[in-house]
């Protein structure tokens, strides 16, 4: 008696037997209906919607603080120098012309203050500022840093922007062109669209990071 041949299954290649050699035949391709067609496009549209909705939201988070006379906050930076990594404290204020920066702790340098305008850096208690790595083997640190930082707020070169969440609160990224080697990504409050976060990466390497306070 002979056995019922096996029916042919879905997705799987049907074996001829022609000559007493196996030959396969690839079963048909699915093909794609106008209406799978239709959700896929929908999806790219809606996937392409969102990130230029979240680029807006940073662009207004951006306009708001280009809008400030004068940008105020407090940076708690932690700075990767290559040699040593090093933290502190610092008082950032900036205007479109100068931008201050005074040294909160470490309390050994309490009150070492550097100054950026258009015609170049004013440091006081130069050799104490120096030593916060203005720059070091290459690598930014904080104090340079924070002029940086206060001109990608204004108005820097997005690159990208997402979505994040902290626990319970959610977060506005963006990645921002500082140089072809340089790249800043900052964290804002999606609800006050205050900044919250920022990193300074260089060739790939995070290197200076700070958390962002105090902000008038």
């Amino acid at each position: 008696m002979r056995q019922a041949k096996e029916p042919v299954r879905k997705n799987q290649t049907n074996a001829i037997r022609k000559r007493g050699r196996l030959r396969a035949v690839p079963t048909a391709k699915r093909r794609r209906t106008p209406l799978r067609a239709g959700l896929l496009c929908a999806l790219c549209l809606l996937l392409c919607g969102c990130g230029k909705d979240v680029e807006a939201q940073v662009k207004a988070a951006q306009d708001r603080l280009n809008e400030a006379e004068r940008l105020c906050f407090t940076a708690a930076v932690t700075a990767d120098l290559g040699t040593e990594r090093f933290s502190c404290t610092l008082e950032v204020g900036s205007s479109e012309t100068e931008t201050t920066i005074t040294v909160i702790e470490p309390e050994a340098l309490s009150g070492v203050r550097a100054r950026w305008t258009e015609d170049g850096a004013a440091l006081e208690y130069e050799d104490l500022a120096l030593s916060l790595g203005t720059i070091l083997n290459g690598t930014t640190g904080p104090v340079e840093a924070m002029p940086m930082l206060c001109a990608i707020l204004r108005g820097g070169h997005i690159i990208h922007a997402w979505t994040e969440r902290d626990g319970e609160t959610a977060l506005l990224a963006a990645d921002y062109y500082q140089t072809d080697e340089q790249t800043w990504t900052v964290w804002f409050d999606a609800n006050t669209l205050a900044p919250v976060h920022a990193a300074l990466r260089e060739s790939g390497r995070t290197t200076v990071s700070c958390e962002i306070g105090n902000r008038e």
